[in-house]
């Protein structure tokens, strides 16, 4: 007759209990992966969501600088009577807003295919503005 190991019942409990152990430890480790994941997603999208407030605001605000530049701009040049083809030097010599203002600078052509430019473009640019000018803006 073939003969049977005995195993203790103390070394049955242990066994099983430690499976089951084992068995919740990997499942609470699965649901805080989980959570740590989605926390850190949820934190991912708020910071972008921040971040893209922040860079419309500073965009919102660079557009209204630039709207009450070219508004400045516009009734000066509409109100005064300046001399033909000095229209910006005077206007850039009594506004010292305009210098540290957000405007790159501006170029306007004339109706008489003449133009106008910004006296700081000669700060930007080392050569003649003229090849840039050539282009059409609005095209």
């Amino acid at each position: 007759m073939a003969e049977v190991a005995p195993t203790s019942l103390r070394h049955r409990l242990q066994s099983k209990a430690f499976a089951l152990l084992a068995v919740i430890f990997a499942l609470m480790c699965l649901i805080i992966f989980y959570l740590v994941v989605v926390l850190h997603q949820s934190f991912m999208e708020q910071n972008f969501a921040s971040r893209h407030k922040a860079v419309e605001q500073a965009f919102n605000n660079y557009l209204d600088r630039a709207e009450d530049e070219m508004r400045l701009i516009t009734q000066d040049l509409s109100l005064n009577d300046y001399t033909s083809g000095r229209e910006l030097d005077l206007l850039f010599s009594h506004h010292d807003a305009l210098f540290f203002g957000e405007l790159d600078f501006f170029y306007i052509e004339w109706g008489h295919g003449q133009h106008t430019m910004d006296p700081r473009v000669s700060f930007i640019y080392s050569s003649a503005f003229s090849p840039f000018a050539s282009k059409r803006f609005d095209q």
